[in-house]
């Protein structure tokens, strides 16, 4: 029997090897002794993992690093290591190396998805001790197992997850989020589809495909199709996006506390949307950023609100980041028109004040004429070619108020701007300040007073679609109304106008 473990060990420990994994080169195998490359230095053993105190940005470092790790091990070396945890993983210089691979096993073997889910378990447990953003149990999984994941596209997909889980904390996960994480510890994997008990069901019966365990791992995408290319990467996000690039064309770089109330809001629905501070524990956006691809609300704990920071990346010493409790939709919205655009956000906790870079805004009360100067602060690329990064720092751009009449015209928006909305920006092809898509719910500002939130017109430059606001000054009591409201929207409500 030791003979065997001797064997297995010799034989993964090539195998990883060929796959440049940080693993003791084997050197030669003698019956049931096998020699291997010392790891240490001046004769010292090099200690484990869990032995050793790590920095803040150590651990991070070492948690991207055990990512990669995983990733090649399944992916390349086609093995599951089915014991990895900090036990047996040494420091080395100031990396990881992985041992004890005598008891990895292939992809074949009746219990790998479930080794494999072990290994995350105790990878994402390690690091989170450490203080460290990690992803969800199943995500880690899912981001091993994903066949559209490739040597080519890995680095990048794994930029993303990082960007997704940069701000989360697991303090701050709702009850729902971690009775789900424990449900999927436990839970059957089928490895291919013969294994998945009535298919039909799960097709038809479910609502949302996103639940189903095996769609990952067999290669499907959110339709249950077969996926061309990672998830993560539709869009900048998860699947179920309605906006395909949040940008700005043009525009100046904000700085801290110029847009105190101005905050971004990632939900896996939506590559992005913005939003305003009313209120410590209230968020106004649009109703579009709340609501799903079949126009029925999110459920509020998909959405993260960071606030206080001018850069979605990196992480800002001033950033505060919350998650959503209750979403109030206008009740009169209109997905057809955009009349009534308007949606509060009930945080789980409010943000913390006095703040240099954080406030609330000032809603403004009077009337906004035509002519009036204003400014539009978010977040996107700096220009409007197809390719162009996304500017992750705050920008801001120059609005005039337009004559409702002029945005009206027939060559514009014939009519479809109504007396709960104010037009402004650009009416000729711009390339020097516009919104394009994913700055939805953002907030439009006169005289450091919000006056609108984005609904529709986000034109990326193109002439005659000006952008269209919903005129704040025209809810302040509806808003006002919401702060004190105990009563929440049901599970997958729809406006009435539906």
């Amino acid at each position: 029997m030791v003979r065997t473990w001797a064997e297995k060990e010799m034989r993964n420990l090539v195998r990883m090897k060929k796959c440049n994994l940080p693993v003791p080169e084997p050197i030669l195998l003698r019956s049931h002794v096998l020699v291997m490359e010392f790891i240490g230095k001046d004769g010292w053993p090099a200690p484990k993992l869990k032995d050793v105190e790590l920095s803040g940005s150590k651990a991070r470092e070492l948690y991207r690093d055990a990512v990669e790790m995983m990733w090649t091990m399944y992916s390349k070396c086609k093995l599951v290591h089915a014991d990895l945890s900090e036990f047996n993983l040494l420091y080395h210089e100031g990396k990881i190396v992985i041992i004890d691979v005598s008891q990895s096993v292939e992809h074949e073997h009746p219990h790998a998805l479930e080794f494999l889910r072990k290994d995350c378990t105790n990878i994402t447990d390690f690091f989170r001790k450490k203080d460290v953003s990690t992803m969800t149990v199943k995500e880690l999984f899912d981001f091993i197992t994903d066949p559209t994941i490739t040597e080519e596209n890995m680095e990048e997909c794994l930029e993303k997850m990082s960007e997704k889980i940069a701000n989360r904390s697991f303090d701050e996960f709702t009850e729902q989020q971690k009775l789900e994480e424990a449900v999927f510890k436990q839970i059957f994997i089928p490895k291919t589809l013969h294994d998945v008990y009535d298919i039909e069901r799960d097709i038809f019966g479910k609502t949302n495909k996103d639940e189903l365990v095996y769609k990952t791992i067999t290669g499907l995408d959110a339709n249950l199709q077969v996926a061309e290319n990672p998830e993560i990467l539709q869009n900048g996000l998860a699947s179920g996006e309605l906006i395909p690039d949040a940008r700005l064309i043009g525009g100046t770089n904000a700085v801290w506390g110029q847009f105190p109330a101005t905050v971004s809001i990632n939900t896996p629905f939506h590559l992005h949307c913005g939003g305003v501070i009313l209120h410590p524990s209230h968020v106004l956006t649009s109703a579009q950023c709340v609501l799903n691809n079949q126009n029925r609300l999110i459920d509020p704990y998909w959405l993260t609100i960071v606030a206080g920071d001018v850069a979605l990346a990196p992480v800002g010493a001033r950033r505060q980041t919350r998650r959503v409790s209750q979403i109030f939709v206008h009740p009169e919205f209109n997905v057809f028109t955009r009349e009534h655009d308007l949606a509060v956000l009930r945080l789980d906790r409010p943000f913390e004040t006095p703040s240099n870079t954080l406030d609330w805004a000032r809603r403004r009360t009077r009337v906004t004429p035509p002519g009036e100067q204003c400014q539009f602060a978010g977040w996107g690329a700096a220009s409007n070619a197809a390719n162009a990064p996304v500017n992750v720092l705050q920008r801001f751009l120059p609005m005039n108020i337009n004559d409702r009449d002029l945005c009206n015209q027939a060559t514009m928006h014939a009519g479809r701007v109504r007396d709960g909305m104010i037009c402004a920006g650009n009416t000729a092809a711009s390339n020097n300040a516009a919104p394009c898509n994913g700055n939805l719910g953002t907030g439009l500002f006169c005289n450091r007073e919000l006056v609108g939130i984005l609904s529709f017109g986000v034109n990326c430059g193109v002439a005659n679609n000006p952008p269209v606001f919903t005129q704040v000054r025209n809810y302040n009591r509806w808003i006002d109304q919401q702060f004190g409201r105990t009563d929440g929207l049901p599970p997958n409500w729809t406006p009435g106008h539906l």
